[in-house]
């Protein structure tokens, strides 16, 4: 949930370089690298009806570089350009054929057969990579329908066991992935975005009203006007381009309603926010809400607060883009269904939100200190 991918440097030679994913929102938790570069899960848990957050350290994985959150499941990169997967496996989604299917909060995970890995990306039940020759991979959860971007035409749900190649988007330079629920994005070196997935609330983006089994090209995103970063949430998908604009398509973040009307469905990029004042340099889209960071390091947030998460007291809707207080000197920023996590300069992450069967309501923005956060035993 809100997957992020983002570019940094990468549209000019030599190589790209991408923006560390040192934070990832997923459903029930979330993941944050600490100051020691290690892997720690995030868990939400409602205690007397008052959401907590455990940390929870990652076992055995050190040096690590990036964390992906799927719904159940997480992955790890490491410096060394190795994934780890640990949580269900359900649908193949942890990328090991002979993985035991474990809870979420297992944190014991195996190495991944895939090598010289670049970037991650994981939403609900599937994952995605891409290594340092731009080539994609996705393996889990296959719709039928074109979520993982293999190709093929529609089908009964299956798994995908191992990291399979996209191999449409050989001769095409990736360099980031954002592994949605139903859909998929990619970011070329050039800054050219692609899709693939099911025709759903029009996340694709290319105006189409048909699954696309295979990567297309989102036309609207050329010329000057290319990608940076590129987040999809459950029903809404956002990118930030060269220029520093916000860009949705999807459903109207602010016309989301929980009674009432369906909000209107863009099927194509429409630009929404910055280009001039902010300058935009991520966004991170969760189930209802969006949070988008500036070059200043500040955040602002659109959508809904219902949980608390956008850190903020009524209202619970944000109509527009809009400053969240308490959000400064921030580095990087995710979203899950109902909180968001960022990373502040400082290097301790904040989160805030997911109030879910909570009387209280969702958390406010609060500081997590990890530096005293031991092994396990």
């Amino acid at each position: 949930m809100g997957t992020v991918c983002s570019i940094e440097g990468a549209l000019k030679e030599p190589g790209p370089e991408v923006l560390q994913c040192r934070c990832s929102g997923g459903v029930a938790g979330s993941m944050v690298v600490d100051q020691r570069n290690r892997a720690v899960f995030l868990q939400w848990r409602n205690e007397a009806g008052i959401p907590v957050v455990l940390p929870r350290l990652v076992r055995a994985v050190r040096k690590v570089r990036q964390v992906a959150c799927g719904a159940e499941h997480y992955l790890v990169l490491t410096e060394a350009a190795v994934v780890y997967s640990g949580g269900l496996n359900s649908w193949g989604q942890l990328g090991i054929v002979d993985a035991e299917t474990r809870a979420n909060s297992d944190l014991n995970p195996e190495r991944v057969d895939l090598s010289d890995v670049w970037c991650i990306s994981a939403a609900e039940n599937s994952s995605m990579a891409v290594n340092n020759r731009g080539q994609a991979f996705a393996w889990g959860f296959d719709s039928g329908l074109g979520n993982l971007g293999l190709g093929g035409k529609p089908r009964q749900p299956s798994a995908v066991l191992v990291p399979t190649e996209l191999r449409a988007l050989r001769g095409i330079r990736l360099v980031a992935i954002a592994c949605g629920a139903s859909v998929g994005f990619g970011i070329s070196h050039l800054g050219m975005a692609y899709s693939w997935g099911e025709c759903r609330h029009g996340l694709l983006g290319t105006g189409v009203k048909s699954h696309e089994f295979l990567p297309q090209k989102l036309s609207v995103f050329e010329g000057s006007c290319r990608v940076r970063s590129i987040s999809v949430g459950s029903r809404h998908a956002l990118a930030v381009d060269v220029k520093g604009a916000i860009w949705q398509w999807g459903q109207v973040l602010n016309e989301l309603q929980y009674k009432g009307a369906e909000p209107r469905v863009n099927a194509i990029p429409v630009r929404t926010a910055g280009g001039g004042h902010p300058l935009f340099v991520e966004v991170a889209a969760g189930c209802d809400h969006a949070l988008g960071l500036t070059n200043f390091g500040h955040v602002w947030g659109i959508g809904s607060n219902h949980q608390n998460q956008l850190g903020a007291s009524p209202p619970v809707m944000l109509r527009d883009w809009t400053p969240l207080a308490g959000f400064d000197s921030v580095v990087e920023i995710a979203t899950g269904h109902y909180h968001s996590v960022v990373m502040g300069r400082d290097h301790f992450p904040r989160f805030c939100g997911d109030g879910r069967a909570s009387r209280f309501g969702g958390l406010p923005l609060t500081r997590l200190d990890l530096t005293l956060l031991s092994e396990p035993t």
